[in-house]
């Protein structure tokens, strides 16, 4: 395995980054950015059979595939959602090698700098869109990462 990148964030392969039971219906009920949510509600209506939420929240988040069609699931619609939300619809947060992370550079100029997320931000969103409480069954630990092929 050669490593392809570096970065800052949580490895959704360990065991405490297990989602819970109702992840995906707590994620489409509170964390959807207004573009992903389009999306929920023309899913909704393309299914109708599909009368418990829950059971369409799953459906929905498993079948979420990104723009370039490299990445799907619920860690790819969780950073797609986080980087519309918390970006500016920038692609900060990427999901690769079983990790959501922010991956390591150099700025370009203080401007690109500036607009850098610290660790500090970086936790905080982390938190919020993978809290132990609602979407995964533990906390997540929080690291430096090394992104492999």
């Amino acid at each position: 395995m050669a490593t392809i990148d570096f970065g800052f964030g949580v490895d959704m392969s360990r065991d405490q980054a297990q989602f819970r039971e109702g992840a995906a219906l707590f994620i489409v009920q509170n964390l959807l950015s207004p573009e992903v949510e389009t999306l929920w509600r023309v899913f909704r209506e393309e299914h109708p059979e599909l009368t418990d939420d829950a059971e369409a929240a799953d459906m929905f988040c498993d079948e979420y595939t990104d723009e370039e069609g490299f990445y799907d699931g619920i860690e790819e619609l969780l950073c797609r959602c986080m980087n519309d939300n918390e970006c500016n619809g920038e692609p900060v947060f990427a999901y690769e090698d079983y990790c959501i992370f922010v991956g390591a550079k150099i700025p370009v100029d203080e401007a690109d700098k500036e607009a850098m997320l610290t660790q500090e931000d970086i936790r905080r969103i982390l938190a919020k869109y993978l809290n132990g409480e609602h979407v995964l069954k533990d906390y997540p630990n929080i690291e430096t990462l090394e992104i492999t092929d």
